[in-house]
């Protein structure tokens, strides 16, 4: 779903880290802190593409363990994407907690 192609960059609600050797390295250690999860779900905002990229704003509600505590909240996300070799890549992802889905309009 990532590409490993540079530039790459993640600006997370709880991590961000540019360069896709520090990317990788969070999503392991983010691996390790989520489990359980018992909901997901996209709520659409905003997407279009020209050319060779894309985006994709979106709202995702989320039910899992972080790091042992069950809880439930909604991310505000954007994603930009690249078409490399005729297949979408995410090269970027910037998310951001917020407090309820009706905060993002």
């Amino acid at each position: 779903m990532w590409s490993q192609r540079e530039p790459i960059t993640l600006f997370g609600a709880w991590f961000s880290d540019v360069g896709w050797p520090d990317v990788s390295r969070t999503f392991s250690t983010f691996a390790s802190r989520l489990s359980d999860c018992q909901s997901f779900d996209i709520e659409l905002v905003a997407a279009g593409a020209h050319g060779d990229l894309a985006y994709l704003v979106a709202c995702e509600h989320t039910t899992a363990s972080v790091e042992q505590t069950q809880r439930t909240y909604t991310l505000r996300v954007t994603r930009i994407y690249r078409r490399e070799d005729g297949v979408w890549k995410v090269v970027h992802r910037h998310g951001d907690e917020i407090a309820a889905p009706s905060a993002v309009r």
